[in-house]
């Protein structure tokens, strides 16, 4: 089993990853880019995945008993970086919600449009009638 500073600075690195995933998240979900979208939401699940781990094996080895005073700094960082991405996970949230309710605005007004399209069209029955009576 790894020491708990080797499993502090790998979960530190992790969440910088995880970091880096939302940052990359940010223009493809302001910009609709559904296919961007989705593969960068997969790389991200990876990465939190990996970070799941590893913030268990951290659970277990401080449970095990007292923390070296020297790895204090590296536990402040990595709770730095958990809160980091705590927010930046709220924000994007929030924002994929703006766009989600964005799109169904949009998709109710393209329906309503169809509807109206729809009335003006002539049954199938009468359609060159109206040339053909004359002819």
């Amino acid at each position: 089993m790894r020491n708990l500073e080797t499993l502090l600075k790998t979960a530190v690195d992790q969440y910088r990853r995880i970091l880096d995933a939302f940052d990359a998240l940010e223009r493809p979900l302001g910009q609709g880019e559904h296919r961007v979208l989705r593969e960068r939401v997969e790389a991200l699940e990876i990465c939190q995945a990996e970070a799941r781990e590893t913030d268990q094996l951290l659970l277990a080895k401080v449970q095990e008993g007292r923390t070296p005073p020297h790895v204090l700094p590296l536990m402040r960082e990595y709770r730095k970086m958990l809160e980091a991405a705590a927010e930046r996970n709220r924000d994007l949230l929030n924002k994929a919600r703006v766009h989600q309710a964005l799109v169904a605005a949009e998709m109710a007004e393209i329906k309503g449009n169809k509807t109206a399209l729809a009335g003006y069209r002539m049954p199938a029955e009468s359609r060159g009638t109206v040339l053909t009576n004359r002819y």
